[in-house]
């Protein structure tokens, strides 16, 4: 931590330029810093010190030595977070933790937030809720940002390893990219705070959703350690299901990096293979358009995800609302229309949806693990492909060998005998990623289908 002020003496703090920096050891600048031996406790303690400038009282963290370019209070006595009675050696008592909490009551553009680096840090809360005589509001996450939590700790190398991976946007060369996963918690007693488990990072940071309010998160937007709380009146929309980086955490997936919580609210998956609707109290005239690749499931207890609260979906007088799926809809016991307009699409023509960067990316991801691993990398020449490929850089000199193409659901849709000097039909592929392996030289690559 740094205080960026001049001292001279405790009469003569000049405040309001204070800041503090995470930074690894090597990275920090020590000049005009200085450190203290310390006891063996586990305490902080004033220790009081007298150099020519004046008096002053310098923190310390037994029983490790500290270094002391430290941000103080808005007093200009205290360490920041701590109480501001000054003792030589006399314990100190932390602050009560504040919350960064706050409303949203309107519509605004968060892309005019940060918009150099495309990234928005959460606050421990949000809650949205329009402010009358308004009655709704549409909050877009743009596309490209990132929307994280921050640690409270640098993190351990073990822990930057663990989390660059392909769901969090990796392999990451530059490891300050990784999205480490935060190990802040909620500090609501209603909200699981367990340190020691992984899953309850998604609840360090709540966005509360209430009637009349909107998120709409547009596609290749990342999302990590906070949870959506999607209650009655109030609308959820992911317009891209398979284009967010982070993974939803579920029962099914308990190390996503977000959560969402239907509690009465409309929540749309989109373009996701399968949706499941339940628990819905649809009161919001704003009209609300479902699209699953595959189906649609709808009633009061049809989500594989145990974690989701179960009850009736029930569109409600003024509500309008439309399911559109690639193979069929399914209208179970609980899905009720009491007064709304329903109307139910099959569309086996779905447009097929533009690629990230990031995606377009990971089709050389297995390449990168493959070099790093020792294996020599497996490439594939044209990629994207529409027609065909070509396999290239075979570790072993074979003359034949079986190459098995996987689709992203890992069902088997090609398999081939082929030899170094053939061409690969793709051809009769649905545009998407594919998986390719080569069972002899156990070589694997990816390549997309256009």
């Amino acid at each position: 931590m740094y205080y960026d002020d001049t001292y001279q003496d405790n009469s003569t703090w000049t405040e309001g330029l204070g800041t503090i920096n995470y930074h690894s050891v090597n990275e920090i600048d020590l000049n005009g810093c200085s450190s203290v031996s310390a006891p063996s406790t586990s305490d902080f303690y004033w220790e009081h010190i007298s150099p020519s400038q004046g008096v002053y009282y310098k923190p310390f963290l037994g029983p490790y030595s500290l270094q002391t370019c430290h941000l103080f209070g808005s007093e200009g006595k205290s360490l920041a977070g701590y109480n501001n009675e000054i003792s030589p050696n006399v314990q100190l008592t932390i602050n009560q933790g504040i919350k960064h909490e706050y409303r949203i009551e309107k519509e605004f553009e968060l892309n005019d937030i940060n918009n150099d680096e495309k990234v928005i840090y959460n606050p421990s809360k949000v809650i949205l809720e329009p402010k009358p005589p308004q009655t709704y509001f549409n909050i877009q996450f743009p596309s490209y940002y990132t929307f994280k939590t921050i640690r409270g700790t640098v993190p351990r190398i073990d822990q930057v390893n663990a989390d660059n991976i392909v769901d969090n946007g990796g392999p990451f060369f530059n490891l300050k990219s990784v999205p480490v996963r935060t190990d802040l918690r909620s500090e609501d007693p209603v909200e699981p705070h367990d340190a020691n488990n992984n899953r309850h990072s998604v609840y360090s940071s709540i966005y509360s959703l209430n009637e009349g309010s909107q998120i709409t998160i547009e596609p290749c937007v990342s999302l990590y350690d906070l949870c959506f709380d999607v209650n009655v009146g109030s609308t959820l929309i992911i317009s891209d299901y398979h284009q967010i980086r982070g993974k939803e955490d579920k029962s099914t997936y308990p190390t996503g990096r977000f959560k969402i919580r239907g509690m009465g609210g409309a929540v749309l998956r989109n373009y996701a293979p399968i949706q499941y609707v339940q628990n819905g109290t649809i009161i919001q005239t704003s009209p609300l358009h479902y699209v699953a690749t595959d189906r649609i499931i709808a009633g009061d207890n049809v989500s594989d995800d145990v974690d989701q609260t179960d009850g009736v979906y029930d569109i409600k007088s003024g509500a309008n609302v439309t399911f559109e799926a690639g193979d069929y809809i399914q209208l179970t016991n609980g899905f009720i229309v009491s007064g709304g307009t329903f109307h139910a699409v099959i569309n086996s023509y779905l447009p097929n949806q533009q690629l990230c960067f990031w995606q377009n990316r990971e089709v050389n991801t297995v390449n990168i693990v493959n070099s790093l691993s020792g294996t020599p990398a497996l490439l594939i020449k044209p990629n994207p492909a529409q027609s065909f490929v070509e396999l290239q850089n075979i570790s072993e000199q074979l003359d034949q060998f079986s190459v098995y193409v996987y689709d992203n659901l890992g069902r088997i849709v090609l398999q081939v005998e082929s030899s170094p000097n053939l061409k690969l039909d793709i051809d009769q592929l649905v545009p998407g990623i594919y998986s390719l392996h080569i069972l002899e030289s156990n070589q694997s690559s990816k390549f997309i289908k256009y």
